[in-house]
């Protein structure tokens, strides 16, 4: 009787052992599993920050120090009343060529601001290098960053400079200076580019509504036929090199980076909450990563889904997805549509510079939409490739009073997503 009872004791520790080792080997492999989602998700990070490591050393002081000078720089510029009314009434002509009345209106907003706006071109070419040193607002932007307070509150005053610099652009073409028009699009073009090499998403986004401006004020140049080929070559010119495939992976890298270091915060009582937040960090970048290569349509659609998810969370990485994914959307939006409008202006711009060579417009845009080459009109421009926003192709229309390119889908995305006409997805060319 002793010796059964011995063993099934024996069988009883012996089996426990065996529970506990098993246990312990699956654990060890799920913990295993969760490493190896987590490393090839973060995979992703490691090839985008070689490729911007890259960027960033061959251009030793380039943009990123760019954005900073002026920030250091720019005078906190600010709106009275009065001018807060007139830009809402030129944002609400968005889109359209201005009335008489909104030309007065954008006249009246830029006369007195005329000097400024002088002023504020120079900084953006030279990069604020031209400020003189120790000035009072290059010791409130630095303050702002060191002392840890709002991070983008350097950046209002440029988005206010583009605004003054854009509606310039348009009141010198109604004036008949072309050149003043020229010269404020390549200033707003430099802008773009200092913003495109900050960090993070916001400055992205800046970037994106920066070019708003820019591609309006060139959507009017480019309808004018008192522009000439030299004036048509800057504007090709002055657009951000940085495509709208690299812009979204450079804000979602920044992006998935922050929420990977606020998960490492997290408190941990024990391993399998360790695992727990790997497996969440790993959803959550490869939601970025996804953010980053799919079209807008899609991502709205799957944002939705989502947020359904959030509403009824089975993980923490559905709640931190659908609390962030919304931010997301609006930024791959913004870039999306600015990528849109930006290869309608570079196909607009070789239109017109081969009907200034061949003295009409192509019926079709077949030797536009073929890779840059020696058999291509648009010359060194990328314009080969499916729209950034709706992946369809742009419309072409050539009549006697002159010729118009859209894109219509791009244009209904960006209306179903409640958005006021602000990157133009429709260019009118002169006869």
């Amino acid at each position: 009787m002793t010796t059964k009872r011995g063993k099934a004791v024996r069988w009883a520790a012996f089996l426990g052992v065996a529970a506990v080792v098993v246990v312990a080997a699956g654990w060890w492999a799920f913990d295993a599993w969760a490493d190896r989602r987590l490393s090839e998700a973060t995979a992703w990070l490691d090839e985008e920050t070689a490729e911007a490591g890259g960027e960033t050393s061959s251009a030793g002081e380039g943009t990123g120090s760019a954005l900073t000078g002026l920030r250091s720089a720019t005078p906190d510029l600010r709106w009275t009343e009065r001018e807060n009314e007139l830009l809402d009434r030129l944002e609400a002509a968005e889109g359209r060529p201005w009335s008489p009345a909104e030309l007065a209106a954008a006249r009246e907003l830029v006369g007195p601001r005329r000097a400024e706006a002088d002023r504020l071109g120079e900084l953006v070419r030279t990069g604020g290098a031209s400020a003189a040193a120790g000035s009072g607002t290059a010791a409130r932007g630095a303050g702002e960053d060191a002392g840890g307070a709002n991070t983008y509150a350097g950046d209002v005053p440029l988005l206010r400079a583009s605004r003054l610099l854009a509606v310039d652009a348009r009141v010198a073409l109604a004036e008949g200076d072309v050149e003043r028009a020229v010269e404020r699009v390549e200033d707003l073009g430099a802008l773009v580019r200092a913003f495109e090499g900050a960090p993070g998403m916001v400055r992205q986004m800046f970037a994106a509504a920066v070019e708003g401006g820019q591609l309006r004020a060139v959507a009017d140049l480019v309808a004018s036929p008192a522009v000439g080929r030299g004036h048509l070559e800057r504007l090709r010119a002055a657009f951000s090199d940085l495509d709208t495939e690299t812009a979204l992976r450079r804000m979602m890298r920044a992006e998935a980076e922050e929420a990977l270091a606020a998960m490492e915060q997290l408190p941990s009582d024990g391993p399998a909450d360790g695992t727990l937040v790997k497996l969440a960090a790993a959803e959550i970048v490869s939601a970025y990563r996804e953010l980053a290569t799919t079209p807008f349509a899609a991502v709205r659609e799957r944002h939705d889904r989502r947020i359904a998810a959030a509403e009824s969370p089975d993980s923490p990485a559905d709640v931190v997805v659908g609390l962030a994914i919304p931010n997301m959307v609006e930024g791959v939006l913004k870039i999306q549509a600015a990528g849109s409008a930006r290869q309608l202006a570079r196909l607009a711009l070789a239109l017109r510079l081969h009907a200034l060579d061949e003295g009409a417009y192509p019926a079709t845009l077949d030797a536009l939409l073929v890779p840059a080459g020696p058999d291509s009109l648009a010359g060194p421009d990328p314009l080969a490739g499916p729209d950034p926003l709706a992946g369809q192709p742009p419309r072409w229309q050539v009549g006697p009073g002159g010729a118009v390119l859209s894109n219509p889908a791009a244009e209904a995305l960006w209306r179903g997503a409640e958005r006021r006409s602000d990157p133009p997805f429709v260019w009118r060319l002169p006869a």
